[in-house]
């Protein structure tokens, strides 16, 4: 391949790569750019608010590509450090399959993990971990009346 060749065959794909570049980050704002950056910095420091923000950031495409499995990853790593709104989060990637295999079990223990610190959209599903308690994932009809009891008492 001559000089000439090369060149245009690397403008060419330098082209490609400024397009697939555009087309990833095209309709984002400016500022959620920065946000999604700002994140990023923070999360890599181990900032469990700012890995669970990275991950809303990959999960709907804020300032980044949407990547449903990049979103699962910072979303464990902020639920590992104890953080109920990542843990609520890791619950439904689990529990609907997205950016993860489904699986029922693994849903369950984070959704648990949340409700225990207190998280308000999974203490409003108490009902649901109750009747999953007795109907399928743990089986077990102590603790289905036990989180039937606990969403009753909050109405």
């Amino acid at each position: 391949m001559n000089l000439a060749s090369r060149h245009w065959l690397s403008a060419i794909l330098l082209a490609l790569l400024a397009f697939l570049l555009w087309s990833a980050f095209a309709g984002m704002t400016s500022e959620e750019v920065k946000a999604f950056k700002g994140y990023k910095r923070h999360a890599e420091k181990r900032d469990p608010v700012a890995q669970y923000n990275l991950g809303v950031c990959y999960d709907k495409g804020l300032g980044v590509a949407k990547d449903e499995v990049e979103a699962v990853k910072w979303w464990r790593k902020s639920a590992n450090q104890g953080y109920a709104k990542a843990q609520f989060n890791l619950g439904n990637s689990y529990d609907n399959g997205t950016g993860v295999a489904k699986d029922e079990n693994e849903a369950f223990k984070w959704f648990i993990k949340a409700v225990d610190q207190g998280h308000a959209k999974v203490q409003s599903n108490q009902f649901n971990l109750g009747l999953s308690c007795f109907t399928g994932v743990a089986k077990d009809e102590v603790e289905a009346v036990k989180w039937g009891r606990k969403s009753a008492n909050q109405g």
